[in-house]
């Protein structure tokens, strides 16, 4: 009969200044390894998707970070995840900038909704980069939502079901 090996995930908490950590294979990570980042209110959680290669991949732990936004201009933080805008003091659209496409949050989701007001939200790409080969995508309607995703060069949209 094989024996079956207790495989506990490890957490590091340390100060990442909002990037990915720097842990790799010499510091013992593993798959599906967790690394919070405590320089920033709320803490970013990484999680360790791959370690094939030595080189850990991590990826944001996803489904903590909710944010509502009443500002007629904002500019996304690679460390957002899902942003809520409420339009309602709002004159006219609210300006959204999205960060330049790097790759600390390539493949990483964007969750935008038009939650309350009468103007909607205007998310705008970097000069460098475009949404699907626009410069900007628009929540027009209220509960519109959308999801960006980059991939390296370019912002891809995912429509909300």
């Amino acid at each position: 009969m094989a024996e079956l090996k207790n495989i506990a995930v490890k957490k590091w908490i340390g100060d990442y200044s909002g990037s990915i950590p720097t842990l790799s294979i010499v510091d013992g990570v593993s798959i599906w390894d967790i690394a919070i980042d405590n320089s920033i209110i709320p803490n970013i959680v990484w999680r360790c998707k791959s370690n094939i290669s030595g080189s850990p991949i991590w990826v944001k732990d996803k489904g903590k970070y909710i944010k509502t936004i009443n500002s007629i201009i904002y500019t996304v933080l690679s460390t957002d995840e899902i942003l809520l805008f409420d339009t309602s003091g709002a004159a006219a659209n609210v300006n959204v900038a999205l960060p330049k496409i790097d790759i600390s949050f390539t493949n990483i989701p964007f969750t935008f909704k038009f939650i309350n007001g009468v103007f909607g939200v205007n998310i705008i790409a970097d000069e460098d980069d475009d949404i699907e080969e626009e410069t900007e995508y628009v929540l027009a309607t209220l509960y519109d939502s959308v999801t960006l995703i980059p991939d390296g060069s370019r912002w891809y949209v995912i429509p909300s079901i």
